[in-house]
């Protein structure tokens, strides 16, 4: 039987690929150079449209300016509209889900950042730092920095790292179900690179 780790990692290769991620070259060899060169790239500066897909799922999207539950005021996939507190007109409108795409990107760009500075050595495939970006959307840069799961990506162990997301499952003291699933996404979206490059 497969264990949990293959069946998510299945369960997230099933949603494929997106533009961003590697694809195999057309040639039938590589020689040595392009071989390093591919080795020791940069870890990914942006996330992918599967991110995006799956954070918009968790997250849910909103096209009309709405008060969230503690009155302030919020748009798109959850974005803050200037402090909150009141509407300017300007944005009391239904947008467009093209301009709701671009709030989002502006929002993600800080944890896109976030990620590299505070995984500064630990080499990341596009699927991992997609995980890691959702993961911190959600629970705040902060976090991730205080977090055992970047102790032991910044150690290498991966596997130890995945293995956090699920412990990230509670808000308010107690354990949400919208949470369980999204941590369980974002852990199958990091496992499947963990997964391929132990030769499972």
């Amino acid at each position: 039987a497969l264990s949990e780790e293959h069946l998510m990692a299945w369960k997230w290769n099933l949603w494929g690929r997106s533009e961003t991620d590697s694809k195999p070259s057309s040639k039938p060899t590589q020689n040595k150079t392009n071989q390093l060169k591919k080795t020791t790239m940069g870890n990914p500066t942006k996330v992918s449209d599967n991110c995006i897909r799956m954070i918009k799922h968790h997250e849910g999207v909103r096209y009309q300016p709405y008060q969230d539950p503690i009155g302030l005021w919020t748009v798109g996939v959850g974005h803050l509209i200037g402090d909150g507190k009141s509407l300017p007109q300007e944005w009391n409108k239904t947008f467009t889900s093209e301009e709701v795409d671009d709030i989002l990107k502006d929002d993600l760009a800080r944890f896109e950042r976030g990620v590299n500075t505070l995984i500064p050595i630990t080499r990341l495939t596009q699927n991992q730092f997609d995980a890691l970006v959702s993961f911190s959307f959600n629970v705040g840069l902060g976090n991730l920095q205080a977090s055992t799961l970047r102790q032991k990506l910044n150690r290498g162990d991966y596997e130890g790292a995945a293995n956090e997301f699920p412990k990230w499952r509670k808000a308010g003291g107690r354990v949400l179900n919208g949470l369980v699933r999204r941590r369980a996404d974002e852990k199958a979206m990091f496992m499947s690179d963990v997964i391929h490059a132990l030769g499972y």
